[in-house]
Formats: C-alpha cells, structure tokens, sequence
C-alpha cells in the first residue's frame, strides 16, 4: 500500500489539495487493448490526459459503457477496494487498468461481439451535473481503430496507475 501511496504522489507536485475534481471538458482519453492472455491480465488500459491548463483530481475511477443503439449495453464497476484521490498536474497521464472478457466462450456466447460495433463513453469519477461524458474508441497499441468485443456484461475498472 506505501509503494502505491509513492507512486500515486508522483503525479501531483505541491499542495493541490484543493484541486477541482477533473471534467471531460479537461482530460482526452484513449482505450487500447492490451495483448497479455494471462488469467488476471486487464484486456485494455484507459488513459486519461490532463489537456486543461490547471491541475484537477480524480477521486475514484471514471465509468465506461459499452452501448449498442439503445439496448444492449454494459457499464462498469471499480475492480476492488476504494481508489485514493490522485490530483493530476497538467498535462500528466495516469491509466487505469480495464478488466472483461474479450474471448467468445466456450458454447460461443458473448453478450456483445465484435460485429455489433458498441459505442463506447467515458465518464469522469464524481462528474458536474451537466457532465456526459466523452465517446472513445478502442484501439491496438498503433492507434488502430479495434471493434470492442465484451463477453460478460460488466466491465471492471482497476486503480490508477500513474505514469
């Protein structure tokens, strides 16, 4: 727990305790999928940039839905525990670790394939009220645009990994 409370103070310099809470309108984000098939392994990272002139923090982790039209669609949950508040100076990046299964099973049942395309939206932790969000696209470690596939109908969002 030390290690991650060091880790997590290298993204904030000074005293930004006072620091508002980061909207869409301050952070870019970008969703690529990681290769490692390991039991346990995240399928994706979710970066978040911070493209706004003032430091802002995060104190949870952002949700993302996966949507199809208006019907079928996941949404996320935090993976384990209470992320700690992480103030992000500007233009610093921190990941998040996203857990789901991309692989068909083994009868072939994925609640959302490839084929379907779903739109994907990231919401900031504790958004203002007017606060929707951003629409992503998953993407391979080049940047190439990858069609989501999540075979389970909740996605799971780790701690903060600051860079």
């Amino acid at each position: 727990m030390l290690s991650l409370a060091v880790l997590l103070g290298t993204v904030a310099c000074g005293g930004h305790d006072s620091a508002a809470n980061c909207g869409t309108s301050h952070l870019r984000w970008r969703l690529t999928r990681l290769t490692d098939k390991r039991p346990g392994a995240p399928a994706a990272m979710l970066t978040a940039r911070n493209t706004g002139s003032q430091a802002c923090a995060l104190d949870g982790v952002p949700e993302l839905d996966a949507q199809v039209g208006k019907a079928q669609g996941t949404t996320s949950k935090p993976k384990k525990g209470k992320a700690h508040r992480v103030v992000l100076d500007s233009g610093r990046t921190i990941d998040f670790p996203v857990f789901y299964d991309p692989h068909l099973a083994p009868d072939g049942y994925c609640f959302i394939t490839a084929d379907l395309d779903p739109s994907l939206y990231v919401t900031p932790p504790h958004p203002a009220r007017h606060d929707y969000g951003a629409s992503t696209q998953l993407t391979d470690a080049k940047g190439h645009h990858l069609k989501a596939q999540i075979c389970e109908d909740t996605i799971q969002i780790g701690p903060p990994q600051p860079r």
